[in-house]
């Protein structure tokens, strides 16, 4: 035997209520949901904003500091290179002021000065003139150190021009 159930219209309309009801009542939550994900959605477009402006600005610095250190970079790498001319220069005088054949001229003039003086007895003007005359070639001989200098300098500056580097 079989059960027939029969639909009365209280129960039609209760039903119909219920589901109504419960349709209004997912309405209203997914309006809710949505007013929430809106603001949501907009908190998160300012902050999205905030953190590009943020973004921008740290890649200008960072692009502001690389600028910098390249700039302090080329500083060093030129005081770099000049500290190697001035030792290069530096060793050229040093080797040219220990030279012995240098000692050695000086220790020469200056016995010959003391032996020509004692040979002669010269007037104060004679006498003036052999100091100048021995100051004016000490003169001289530095004169051609600096020359030697100056020209190991020029030569280090074209083959800087011409791409060479100097050995040491």
């Amino acid at each position: 035997m079989e059960v027939v159930q029969v639909k009365t219209p209280e129960k039609t309309s209760f039903r119909a209520f219920t589901t109504a009801a419960v349709n209004h009542m997912k309405k209203l939550q997914m309006e809710q949901d949505m007013v929430t994900f809106v603001e949501e959605n907009k908190r998160l477009k300012i902050e999205n904003e905030s953190l590009k402006e943020k973004n921008a600005s740290m890649n200008q610095i960072l692009q502001s500091r690389r600028k910098e250190l390249n700039e302090v970079k080329n500083i060093v790498e030129n005081l770099k290179f000049e500290n190697k001319k001035q030792n290069a220069l530096a060793q050229i005088l040093s080797d040219l002021l220990v030279n012995p054949d240098m000692c050695q001229e000086n220790q020469k003039l200056k016995d010959e000065n003391a032996q020509l003086t004692e040979m002669v007895k010269l007037s104060d003007e004679q006498l003036k003139i052999v100091k100048e005359n021995g100051k004016l070639h000490h003169e001289n001989m530095l004169l051609k150190v600096q020359i030697d200098a100056l020209c190991g300098k020029i030569v280090h500056q074209n083959s800087k021009i011409c791409g060479h580097k100097l050995l040491g």
